[in-house]
């Protein structure tokens, strides 16, 4: 259901008219496909890149909890900051989409934080993950990939990271299989993700 623009009155999001007023019912631009998405992601990714090298040298060689938390945060607020903000992230800027409400406005923080919050759970749960990792006994005196995987590998929160990845993958690619391409994220934010 949406809004009528001219009366305000409550009609089908599929309807062409108005029964009110008679006014047309403004369609929302058409949809952003699957795989633009995955590119804005990709995109989003290159962002973070230094973050991620800080948060891998973290990992390997200087082992602060400190650290940990600093790389992390900004990972957390910067799509529901952007998204609310703005309407898309860079990436998603860059690839000349954005995501909009039922009024074809920028989403409020609420809806981009409720489209956010599978990820934010992954990333949650993430950093437990990371912080029992760090808390092991061996892991600062841990040198080599080998070592660190093998620690990483004993972590018994992997297996629901693991779990809520492929939940994630899962509710994604519902996208490319909804008229309106939305993933089950947009579905629970009822936002849409259109070209500009």
């Amino acid at each position: 259901m949406r809004q009528c623009m001219r009366c305000g009155r409550e009609i089908d999001a599929s309807a062409r008219y108005c029964p009110e007023c008679g006014a047309p019912n403004t369609i929302h631009p058409p949809p952003a496909g699957f795989w633009v998405r995955v590119l804005a992601s990709f995109v989003d990714g290159l962002v973070f890149l230094p973050l991620v090298v800080l948060a891998f040298a973290n990992i390997v060689q200087i082992k602060s909890l400190a650290l940990l938390f600093a790389t992390m945060v900004p990972g957390l607020l910067y799509k529901p900051l952007m998204e609310s903000r703005f309407g898309a992230t860079l990436g998603k800027m860059a690839c000349k989409i954005k995501v909009i409400d039922d009024r074809g406005m920028a989403p409020t923080f609420t809806q981009a934080f409720t489209r956010y919050l599978p990820f934010f759970v992954s990333s949650i749960v993430a950093l437990v993950g990371s912080v029992v990792m760090f808390s092991q006994p061996g892991f600062q005196e841990a040198v080599g990939l080998d070592k660190i995987g093998e620690l990483q590998y004993e972590n018994p929160v992997k297996l629901l990271q693991n779990v809520i990845n492929i939940f994630i993958l899962a509710e994604c690619v519902v996208a490319g299989f909804t008229y309106r391409k939305q993933a089950l994220h947009d579905m629970m934010a009822q936002t849409y993700c259109v070209r500009k």
